[in-house]
């Protein structure tokens, strides 16, 4: 199926494609499934991704009138993978191993790993990163004390978390929960604009270009 087969499921409104892709809109931040009642966006706005999750990691949100999240994947092995997201997202006391992941879904953690990379794009251990940071950016945006949001978003120790704040927030955890109160003026303003954008309508990392990760074979 190629991306103008896909455009034409969704111009259709074609419900034969939900649970085959979802699209994702720039312009809003918001992803859908095939069928979605609401209006169409502009052609150049639109990306494909194979699984709900894999626009998520990419900063989409689930569309509210739809709810593309609830569509089941029609292949067994996509399914798979969405249920290897689920439990990440439910376990977030520390990274699962490839084997205890394998384990719940009845695959090798060789192949498991290789469907994962495949169907969302990174590996379920960057996956976890990037859903324990989501955890954290939440709690600090909900005013939560930085010691309790470090290790209930599942960080196991702040020196980790400040090593690599400035690369992941920007600042340091405090200055961000302050909204980039008492940073540098730059520091500050990138603060109220990665705020504003996280809590609005989050930016896509692959918004350039038609993003759709093809299987591999088990």
């Amino acid at each position: 199926m190629t991306d103008e087969d896909r455009w034409q499921a969704v111009a259709g409104r074609d419900a034969r494609f939900d649970g085959d892709f979802v699209f994702a809109v720039a312009s809003t931040g918001i992803y859908c499934r095939p069928s979605c009642p609401s209006r169409r966006p502009r052609r150049r706005n639109v990306s494909f991704y194979g699984v709900p999750e894999a626009a998520e990691h990419a900063g989409y949100r689930a569309c509210l009138r739809c709810r593309p999240r609830d569509v089941a994947a029609r292949d067994a092995r996509i399914e798979a993978v969405r249920s290897v997201c689920r439990y990440i997202e439910e376990h977030g006391d520390g990274p699962p191993t490839l084997a205890a992941l394998g384990a719940h879904v009845n695959l090798s953690p060789h192949h498991l790993q290789r469907s994962f990379k495949a169907v969302i794009g990174v590996t379920p251990r960057q996956y976890y990163d990037a859903r324990r940071l989501d955890r954290l950016k939440r709690l600090l945006r909900d005013g939560d004390a930085v010691t309790g949001a470090l290790y209930e978003a599942g960080y196991g120790s702040s020196s980790r978390l400040y090593e690599k704040a400035p690369a992941q927030l920007g600042m340091t955890p405090a200055t961000y929960r302050r909204g980039g109160e008492g940073a540098p003026s730059g520091q500050a303003q990138d603060a109220r604009r990665r705020r504003r954008s996280e809590n609005e309508a989050p930016a896509c990392h692959s918004r350039s270009h038609d993003v759709f990760l093809p299987l591999v074979d088990l």
